[in-house]
C-alpha cells in the first residue's frame, strides 16, 4: 500500500484520545475529506446554501408572519436571526433520518434475533425428534432400554 493512501485511510479513523496529534475536526470536514477521497458526496453534503435559505424562509414566515425578503428590508438583524437559526437546526434535522434509521436497523436487528431463537428452538426439537424415531427404529420395543435396566439391576 503506497503511504499515500495509508496517510488517507488514517486520516480517515474517527478522532479518539489516542489519536491526538491531528486537531479534532466538524462533521462537515470529515464529510469533505471523505468525499474528496472517496471521490463521492456523503449525506451530509446534502445542505445546500439554498435549503438553509428555504429554511430560514419558513422560519420568517412561522415567527414574523412574512417571507425573509421583506423581513430583510425591514428588520435585517431580524432576518440574520433566522438565518442562524436555519444553519443551527440544519444539521440537526439532518441527523433526524439518520438516527431514525439506526433505530429502524436496532428494531429489526432485535426483531431478527428473536425469530432465529424461535427457528433454532424449532430446528432443536425436530432434530431431537428425528433423533428419537431414529433410535425406535433401530430398537423398535425399546429391547435395549429394557436390556440396560435389567443388566443395571442385576449389578445391583
Amino acid at each position: 500500500m503506497d503511504e499515500q493512501r495509508r496517510q488517507e485511510l488514517l486520516d480517515s479513523l474517527p478522532d479518539d484520545p489516542v489519536n491526538t496529534e491531528r486537531p479534532p475536526e466538524s462533521l462537515q470536514q470529515k464529510a469533505d475529506r471523505i468525499s474528496s477521497v472517496t471521490g463521492h458526496p456523503t449525506e451530509d453534503d446534502i445542505t445546500l446554501p439554498s435549503q438553509l435559505e428555504s429554511l430560514a424562509d419558513q422560519l420568517a414566515r412561522q415567527y414574523d408572519y412574512r417571507p425573509l425578503v421583506e423581513l430583510e428590508q425591514e428588520d435585517p438583524e431580524r432576518a440574520q436571526e433566522h438565518r442562524d437559526a436555519a444553519a443551527h437546526l440544519a444539521p440537526w434535522i439532518q441527523e433526524c433520518p439518520r438516527e431514525e434509521r439506526r433505530a429502524a436497523f436496532g428494531r429489526g436487528f432485535d426483531k431478527g434475533k428473536e425469530r432465529q431463537k424461535l427457528r433454532t428452538a424449532g430446528d432443536v426439537r425436530r432434530l431431537t425428534d428425528e433423533v428419537a424415531e431414529l433410535r425406535q427404529d433401530r430398537d423398535p420395543d425399546g429391547l435395549r432400554a429394557r436390556i440396560r435396566d435389567l443388566e443395571y439391576a442385576l449389578e445391583g
